[in-house]
């Protein structure tokens, strides 16, 4: 059971272990415990499609618990299979309610403990608060990690797979970080793999969470399984995981946590998600970013290239223009080599593996050019130019440049068209195979 980000007030220097598991024993049957939802959003509209609930604990005598405190205690002491079922059959009394307040439909996800899937009856459970609120299967969601399907019998995958072929859907929780991720995600009929956040909290600076990113949403996608990002902070890891074609996201650059008349107020004021770029739709204005530590230069090179009618970004160093490359399209990049804190050959291979569209140029008079040269032979450089520059044959190379980025987004298009109708064939085939087994089991 996912405790998820507290917003609330932060919480009393509480009492002992055993303190704690006495007063959340009773806590429902109080009526202290509450569930804030957590918006979640189709990075293609912009809309909110989906939320995730989260416990959240006041007690009278204790303060505000932090779910990082109390859910790790309820999972040891036994009290999380209770509190698991209360959280569904409270999920299940919000969409009614929502319902009767005439909201549009949408999915609400709740996380389950291992030990909510390895003990209990949980498709009882299930089943129960569905038909005690009437609440339509299509609109829960039950997410699992790893670690919950490892410890999960096979009666109770079973039971998981009955309650999906009935209309409840089933998520992937924290992909990625457990042993034995590909076995998992082939397990049982997922309908959507969420990334966990650690992936998404270092982006858009570290090259290793982007390379796992991209491959978790390539993995997923050639399933047949929808992505959603956790943890999303900031416009530069929103575009990088909108380039890279993840299909949804939460976190707090849209919202955190909220309580439900909050969510139902998002919802009826319709704020989308600010849109990132998108990839289909071609660049109408080319961009240049020149790196230098040198404002004579920067100045120089700017006044050189503004002829051109290119916009023109600049930054001191590495650090900076990873920022500026988080938030701008890029086409072209020219950096200088040796600059305080990165390297421009350092700086060209993280936007190699970050950027991969972006045409990457070194200009520089550093004389020494064995790593300039092992930069090209990988890749992480097209082109080696050198200080002082002919400004015609420098103006001459950069615009080859652009073009080769032309080619770049021309092939992109049609990979991101490809991809899109795969995806949906596969979602079409695997409707026909459940509703074949449907017809089959029906004949039976």
């Amino acid at each position: 059971m996912s405790s998820g980000s507290d917003t609330s007030a932060p919480a009393v220097d509480v009492a002992d272990d055993a303190g704690i598991c006495a007063a959340l024993a009773g806590a429902a049957a109080r009526g202290e415990l509450a569930l804030a939802y957590q918006p979640q959003l189709c990075l293609r509209s912009g809309q909110i499609v989906g939320a995730e609930a989260l416990m959240r604990w006041h007690s009278p005598r204790l303060g505000t618990v932090s779910p990082a405190r109390f859910i790790p205690l309820a999972e040891s002491s036994g009290l999380i299979v209770g509190l698991g079922d209360w959280l569904i059959d409270e999920v299940c009394a919000q969409l009614q309610r929502w319902r009767a307040q005439a909201l549009p439909p949408l999915r609400v996800a709740l996380n389950l403990a291992p030990a909510q899937f390895s003990h209990g009856d949980l498709g009882a459970a299930v089943r129960a608060a569905l038909a005690r609120h009437g609440v339509e299967p299509s609109l829960l969601a039950l997410e699992f990690t790893e670690a919950a399907l490892v410890a999960g019998s096979p009666a109770n995958s079973a039971a998981l797979r009955a309650l999906q072929r009935e209309g409840v859907q089933l998520v992937l929780d924290d992909f990625g970080t457990g042993a034995s991720s590909l076995r998992s995600l082939r397990s049982l009929p997922f309908s959507l793999v969420k990334i966990h956040d650690s992936f998404i909290r270092e982006l858009p600076q570290d090259p290793d969470g982007l390379t796992v990113t991209r491959s978790i949403i390539h993995l997923a996608h050639a399933l047949g399984y929808q992505v959603l990002a956790e943890g999303v902070e900031t416009p530069g890891q929103l575009q990088m995981l909108h380039d890279e074609q993840c299909d949804q996201m939460q976190g707090y650059l849209y919202s955190p946590p909220v309580a439900p008349e909050a969510f139902v107020r998002l919802l009826r004021e319709g704020r989308r998600l600010a849109p990132p770029r998108a990839v289909e739709a071609p660049q109408q204005i080319r961009t240049l970013l020149l790196v230098d530590d040198e404002q004579h230069i920067q100045s120089a090179l700017k006044r050189l290239f503004r002829r051109d009618g290119y916009r023109v970004l600049t930054a001191s160093g590495g650090p900076e223009a990873l920022e500026l490359l988080a938030t701008h399209a890029v086409d072209v990049i020219v950096s200088d080599q040796r600059m305080p804190g990165m390297l421009g050959t350092d700086l060209l291979r993280r936007v190699r593996t970050l950027y991969p569209q972006t045409i990457r140029i070194t200009l520089s008079g550093y004389t020494d050019l064995q790593s300039i040269i092992d930069a090209v032979n990988e890749g992480a450089v097209y082109k080696f130019l050198t200080k002082p520059w002919d400004d015609e044959l420098l103006r001459a190379h950069v615009a080859e440049a652009f073009a080769q980025k032309t080619l770049v987004d021309d092939n992109r298009r049609l990979q991101a068209q490809l991809a899109g109708a795969t995806a949906e064939q596969q979602a079409l085939s695997r409707r026909l195979d459940e509703l074949i087994g449907q017809g089959g089991g029906a004949d039976e």
